[in-house]
């Protein structure tokens, strides 16, 4: 557990296990608490390198920032750890960050995985965006808050059940590190901007890109495109946009037979 001092930030990180290096990037509003479901099983067969992103959690930073700055950081505790090469696994936003990693960096990575990301934010996703910052600007419960996300994150079967539901309430209000106001929202503003259309196809990096087939926010047919520009092997999942909750062994699975 410790600080890496970047660019108007200090980065928390966590290592647990050994072997080759794996680095999990979070996604929206996650902190690496987004991992405890898989964590123990991927130590087993990795070092992980877990962290905050900027905006969330343990990490401290000034300013507005991007998706580049948040690949830098990236970049910036490689070098810290001396990390020659890596796996880089990217969640939602994550994806964004690995994809600018990769573009930039391709040496560095030994294989990627890309997960329920993104080539751009559709109009769709960016009203729901809109709407649940609105939400946290206005200060609404956390209950309110969650429950109007759900349905943009959790497939059909997931919230059948209520204590499904229940638990995810409860997860956020327990929140020992909850994101502000302020995080939230320059982590939306630095999604928002992001746009790899021009570029993406150029990345020379073994790939795997994952997607839910319910997923509304980042869906399957924009990450099969961006299998097919990268060359990559594509996996459609069940579920939706967090199988780190809907299906976390099927999820390790897949990581880990993709990185052995």
């Amino acid at each position: 557990m410790s600080m890496l001092p970047v660019d108007k930030a200090e980065i928390y990180y966590e290592t647990h296990g050994k072997g080759y290096p794996l680095i999990l990037i979070a996604g929206l509003s996650c902190d690496l608490n987004l991992w405890l479901r898989i964590q123990e099983t991927l130590t087993k067969h990795f070092q992980l390198i877990l962290f905050d992103n900027r905006g969330v959690g343990r990490t401290h930073y000034q300013g507005p920032f991007n998706i580049d700055t948040m690949a830098n950081d990236v970049l910036a505790l490689m070098n810290h750890l001396k990390i020659e090469r890596a796996f880089v696994l990217g969640h939602s936003m994550g994806g964004a960050i690995l994809q600018s990693l990769a573009a930039r960096h391709p040496e560095r990575l030994a294989k990627m995985i890309i997960s329920h990301s993104l080539i751009q934010f559709k109009p769709k996703a960016r009203l729901a965006l809109a709407h649940n910052l609105k939400l946290n600007e206005q200060n609404a419960p956390i209950k309110d808050q969650v429950e109007a996300k759900a349905p943009w994150i959790f497939s059909n079967a997931f919230l059948s059940k209520a204590e499904n539901i229940e638990s995810i309430i409860q997860l956020n209000e327990g929140a020992a590190y909850p994101q502000s106001t302020q995080g939230y929202k320059d982590q939306i503003a630095a999604l928002l901007e992001f746009n790899s259309f021009e570029w993406f196809q150029s990345i020379k990096v073994p790939a795997l890109v994952l997607a839910g087939i319910e997923d509304i926010l980042a869906p399957a047919s924009e990450n099969k495109i961006l299998a097919d520009g990268l060359h990559a092997q594509f996996h459609l999942m069940s579920g939706a946009h967090i199988p780190l909750f809907e299906e976390p062994e099927a999820y390790a699975e897949l990581v880990r037979d993709f990185l052995s």
